[in-house]
C-alpha cells in the first residue's frame, strides 16, 4: 500500500520546518508549498497563486506551519474539498506582546487571516501549551497574560500540543571537541536583538570580563565589548561545532514559543541559563538556570551561580532533551492525527 498524501505549506523553509519535511516524508507522500513574498506590495498575487496551486492539488489533507495569510487559504480550500486542514502555531503567529511589538494577532491585516484560520480548521498543534495561554512577568513587574485564549476567547477549534523535536543521531557534541570553560553561546537574529536580549548580554559582558560570549545569526554592531564575538548566520553544522566548545548557552527571551536552539545546545552539552517564559523553564529542566526578572543583576546571579556549580551535576542535560524531545515522538503524534 502506498503512502498518504499530505499538503505542507509554510511561509519559508526555516531549519525545523525544512526537518519536518523530511522526516515526514518517511511517513507520507509529501507535496510541500513555501509561501514566500519577496515585496509586500505583491502579496495578493502570491495568494492567488497559493489558491489556484492548492485547487489544482488533488484532494489531501493539508498541514500549515504558523498562521497567516497562507494558512487562511490552505484553510479555506481544505474546506471547499471538504478535507481536514491543520495548523503548526510556532509563536509569532499566537501572540500580541504590545510593549515590544511583538506578534500577530492584534495586527492588521494579518490578525485577521490568523483569527479566521483558526476558527475555521480542523485542529491547532501549538507547539508548546503556553501559545495558547501564558503569564509573564519577566518583562517588568507587571504579569500580564498571553497567548490566544486571550485574543479569542470564545475559541471552540481542538488543540493538541505536540512540541518541537530533535534528531538525536545529528544534534550530538563530537567526543573530539573540548568544552572551553567560561564560555557563553546565544543564537540571535537582526531583529531580535530586544526579544532576545542582547542588550542584557553587552552589559554582562563587562561584568564578566575574563568570559567570552558568542552571538551566533548576528553580524555585529558598533561599540562591542572586547569579549563578545557576534559570528554572523551559521549553518547546522557549524553551530554544532559552536554548541560543542561552549559551555553555556543564553535563552534570554522576553517571550519565546519554544526554543529550538535552546534544545539543540543542550544536546551538544551546553548548560541552560533561560529566562522565565513560556516553556524555557521546562525544556531547562533540572539542569537550568531561571532568570526571574529582566535585570542584568539577577542575571550577573545566576552566571555567577552557574560558573561556581560542580560541573557534575549538570553531566545529564544532553539525556534531558533526548527523553524530551526526539523529532521521532514529534513524527508519530502528528501521523496519528493526520487522517
Amino acid at each position: 500500500m502506498g503512502k498518504r498524501k499530505l499538503i505542507y505549506i509554510a511561509p519559508g523553509k526555516s531549519a525545523f520546518v525544512l526537518q519536518d519535511i523530511e522526516w515526514l516524508k518517511k511517513e507520507f507522500h509529501v507535496r510541500s508549498y513555501f509561501f514566500e513574498v519577496p515585496n509586500k506590495f505583491l502579496l495578493p498575487l502570491y495568494i492567488l497563486k497559493l489558491f489556484w496551486w492548492l485547487l489544482k492539488e488533488s484532494k489531501a489533507p493539508i498541514l500549515i506551519s504558523f498562521g497567516g495569510y497562507h494558512s487562511y487559504i490552505g484553510v479555506l480550500v481544505s474546506r471547499l474539498k471538504k478535507q481536514d486542514s491543520y495548523i503548526i502555531l510556532n509563536g509569532t503567529d499566537s501572540v500580541s506582546f504590545d510593549e515590544i511589538s511583538y506578534g500577530y494577532l492584534k495586527s492588521f491585516p494579518i490578525g485577521w487571516f490568523c483569527r479566521k484560520s483558526y476558527e475555521k480548521c480542523t485542529m491547532l498543534l501549538p507547539v508548546s501549551d503556553s501559545l495558547m495561554f501564558t503569564e509573564n512577568d519577566y518583562y517588568d513587574n507587571n504579569k500580564r497574560s498571553l497567548g490566544i485564549q486571550m485574543i479569542i476567547p470564545d475559541l471552540k477549534t481542538p488543540y493538541k500540543v505536540i512540541p518541537n523535536g530533535f534528531d538525536l543521531n545529528f544534534w550530538i557534541k563530537s567526543k573530539e571537541v573540548i568544552k572551553v570553560e567560561k564560555t557563553f553561546v546565544s543564537v540571535i537574529g537582526h531583529g531580535q536583538e530586544r526579544r532576545k536580549g542582547l542588550d542584557l548580554i553587552l552589559e554582562i559582558s563587562q561584568i564578566f570580563t575574563d568570559c567570552e560570549f558568542f552571538i551566533a545569526g548576528h553580524n555585529g554592531i558598533d561599540d562591542c565589548p572586547g569579549n563578545v564575538r557576534f559570528l554572523g548566520r551559521l549553518n547546522s553544522d557549524q553551530l554544532k561545532d559552536l554548541y560543542g566548545k561552549c559551555r553555556y548557552y543564553l535563552q534570554l527571551s522576553i517571550y519565546e514559543g519554544f526554543g529550538c536552539a535552546l534544545c539543540e545546545a543542550m544536546l551538544c552539552g551546553c548548560i541552560p541559563v533561560v529566562s522565565n517564559v513560556n516553556v524555557l523553564p521546562q525544556i531547562s529542566g533540572p539542569y537550568g538556570y531561571i532568570v526571574t526578572r529582566r535585570s542584568a543583576k539577577e542575571l550577573e546571579m545566576k552566571i555567577d551561580e552557574a560558573l561556581s556549580a560542580e560541573l557534575s551535576v549538570n553531566c545529564n542535560v544532553s539525556e534531558h532533551i533526548e527523553i524530551e524531545y526526539p523529532i521521532e515522538s514529534r513524527i508519530n503524534q502528528i501521523k496519528q492525527i493526520i487522517h
